[in-house]
């Protein structure tokens, strides 16, 4: 029974964190799938057309089977309370969607947009006119409420906030392509990256944190146009790549990139710079979610509307400085001057190898030049005695941990005071009273007729109070101690990581700390008092329970001492082992979050490359890893109980070699013992029971 009641509080816990969990499960498993509603053109020249297309962030079903599961979640708790019916007003409340759904929020309204195959289409607005909607459209990201979307070949996309992964810059511009070396610089030298690559430590081979952290958002956002003039794709669909590099920058990447690179190419590209309007075959203005014009640059300047207007005024801001550094680098572009890959090749292998002696002669660590990222360290060895002294301390120092210690000795030895005393009231019987009867003076036996029995009742009832009160004051002391312990700690980590430098940001990745404030926090605040309560509870229970036994049976000291030794070595076995791979699952665990993390923040890039099936495949080894790491947990921890059960049988052994003493004395086998009682003997047995439960 109580074995049963102490596993029911953790049971109760265990079901509300699943009821939680199943219910943020479920909000996510209920999410509706984007259908795929795209198609192929009929007419081949046709790069993208949308019809008469209406968008929306989410669709209809969706808020309506939302509105619907909370509806019949109220209505549930309504039956459960005794309301079986609900006011009109209610459930509207339940389910506004159902009066209003033509009230939809559409981001894109009656759009008409049709793109011919090599195109260079431009499309501006207003912030907020659905510029980046259209795109995403284009791409299938966005729900369609009516209309048609057809569209003729592969897509690359350079969204508005660049999208950079914790990688090498190589690699993300790679983006799971094959290396070529001419393509490679080609790109590089196009999208103006040399000098910048240059002046990092260690060359494209430079690792970029999370977010390009260590990179400018003029760099971010050219890695990212990078990246999509690698991947060789037929549609290119730029959100605004020139906003974050100056004039001259933008000048090149525009004339080099997007003119020639390009030239062959189907190109929409958002932007808000004019100057480079004029080069688009079409351009298409945004306000309200539609389309309030489009056609070529020249005849939308004769209609003198909003795109005129427009123009005027960035030109009478800005003046022709922009205009003058786009025709001088298109001078540039005329004069004839080409890539060289070979060339250019050449300078990186030789600033590599200046940028390698450089770090050599400085004495530099050997990753510093490449790596940004540190590795997480895991402690090797057993856990040092500082750890316990540091936990120790912040829980209130030794003499509050010598108070909780004392609170459960004198729960422990209440409880077993309780059952020792009941056990010599029992023994006790009658005392020295006498009865009559049949005319006759006999001893009783009964331990109502014994004198001492208002003393044994009163301890007795005693006794009760006592263990309650030692039961609360257990709880409570211990329940201070390991939440200042877990307060002070984490506000010491939270303190600590406030006051970090930016460094520290730069080469810890995002779920490494987010792995630290949930699942590590969580170790500290939920498991550990967990297992401290059960080591100290359990430590006094079998100092208890041997004490008792080897005063019932002293040569039951031989054996326990044997089971000990053999304990203390399987146990030193499984503490090596589970302990590193402990260690192993938490740091394993810091990569799945941040991928992710990752993987949500580009989702709409990872779509337009087609590379679901490559980030799905990362994330599964990096879940297998630490999935193994849990599996080995639980096979060690099989592994200490079979044995473990094999220790308790041999205890059981010698339990029944001691019944079978005390059954051989009261034969008259064995000379009498006055500790060896049946009573006593009864405690003993309950307490060598629990010894083998612990």
């Amino acid at each position: 029974m109580k074995d049963a009641l102490s596993r029911l509080r953790q049971s109760t816990r265990s079901v509300c964190d699943a009821i939680v969990a199943l219910a943020r499960i479920k909000a996510i498993l209920l999410l509706e799938d984007i259908v795929p509603y795209i198609t192929r053109p009929i007419d081949r020249t046709q790069a993208i057309c949308i019809s008469v297309g209406t968008f929306s962030w989410d669709s209809v079903a969706v808020r309506r089977s939302s509105a619907a599961t909370e509806k019949s979640d109220v209505s549930a708790l309504g039956a459960m309370s005794g309301r079986t019916t609900a006011t009109d007003q209610e459930k509207e409340k339940l389910n506004p969607y159902e009066s209003s759904e033509h009230q939809s929020a559409n981001v894109l309204t009656n759009i008409s947009f049709q793109v011919a195959k090599g195109q260079l289409i431009g499309v501006c607005g207003q912030v907020g006119s659905g510029k980046t909607a259209l795109l995403l459209a284009a791409l299938g990201q966005l729900h369609l409420s009516s209309g048609r979307v057809m569209r003729d070949g592969s897509c690359a996309y350079v969204s508005q906030e660049p999208w950079i992964l914790n990688a090498s810059l190589r690699n993300n511009i790679l983006f799971g392509e094959s290396f070529d070396s001419k393509r490679y610089y080609e790109t590089i030298y196009r999208c103006s990256l040399s000098q910048d690559i240059n002046m990092l430590p260690g060359g494209d081979e430079t690792e970029i944190g999370e977010r390009g952290i260590n990179l400018s958002g003029g760099q971010k956002q050219r890695v990212a146009l990078a990246r999509a003039l690698y991947a060789n794709r037929d549609i290119y669909l730029l959100d605004d790549p020139l906003s974050a590099v100056d004039a001259r920058v933008g000048a090149h990447i525009f004339n080099r990139c997007i003119l020639q690179a390009l030239k062959h190419k189907t190109v929409i590209l958002v932007t808000h710079h004019v100057q480079y309007l004029k080069h688009c075959n079409q351009v298409y203005m945004m306000k309200d979610g539609r389309v309030c014009d489009h056609g070529t640059h020249e005849e939308l300047m004769d209609r003198e509307q909003d795109y005129a207007v427009m123009v005027k005024t960035h030109s009478s801001e800005t003046g022709d400085q922009s205009q003058c550094v786009l025709e001088e680098e298109h001078l540039l572009v005329g004069d004839g001057e080409s890539f060289d890959p070979g060339h250019d090749a050449a300078d990186r292998e030789k600033n590599r190898r200046v940028s390698s002696s450089s770090q050599g002669s400085e004495k530099l660590d050997p990753r510093g030049a490449e790596q940004l990222t540190v590795p997480e360290m895991i402690q090797k060895g057993s856990i040092r005695f500082d750890t316990y002294q540091r936990y120790i301390s912040a829980a209130g120092g030794y003499y509050m941990a010598l108070l909780a210690c004392l609170c459960f000795l004198l729960n422990v030895g209440s409880t077993a005071f309780s059952s020792w005393w009941l056990a010599s009231w029992i023994r006790a019987g009658g005392g020295n009273a006498t009865v009559f009867v049949n005319n006759q003076t006999m001893p009783s036996h009964n331990i109502n007729d014994n004198p001492d029995f208002p003393m044994y009742q009163l301890v007795y009832a005693v006794t009760i109070p006592v263990i309650l009160g030692t039961s609360l004051l257990r709880g409570l002391t211990f329940t201070k101690v390991t939440l200042r312990a877990s307060s002070y700690l984490h506000n010491k980590l939270f303190k600590k990581m406030m006051h970090s430098p930016m460094h520290f940001f730069e080469t810890t990745p995002t779920g490494r700390m987010q792995n630290i404030f949930s699942r590590d926090m969580d170790e500290v605040d939920v498991w550990l008092p967990i297992t401290v309560e059960s080591i100290m509870q359990n430590m006094w229970i079998i100092l208890f329970a041997i004490l008792f036994v080897c005063l019932a049976f002293p040569w039951f000291i031989i054996p326990l001492l044997v089971l000990a030794a053999i304990y203390y070595v399987i146990s030193k076995v499984f503490r090596v082992s589970v302990r590193d791979l402990k260690r192993l699952e938490n740091v394993s665990r810091s990569p799945i979050i941040s991928w992710v993390g990752t993987t949500v923040q580009g989702l709409s890039t990872i779509h337009a490359f087609g590379k679901q099936s490559d980030f799905m495949a990362r994330f599964m080894k990096m879940f297998d890893e630490n999935t193994t790491c849990l599996y080995l947990c639980c096979i060690a921890m099989r592994w200490l109980a079979v044995r473990i059960d094999t220790l308790a049988g041999d205890t059981s052994r010698q339990q029944n070699m001691s019944a079978d003493d005390v059954a051989n004395y009261y034969f008259g086998l064995h000379p009498p013992s006055e500790l060896l009682k049946p009573l006593h003997f009864g405690s003993w047995f309950c307490f060598l029971l629990q010894m083998n439960r612990l």
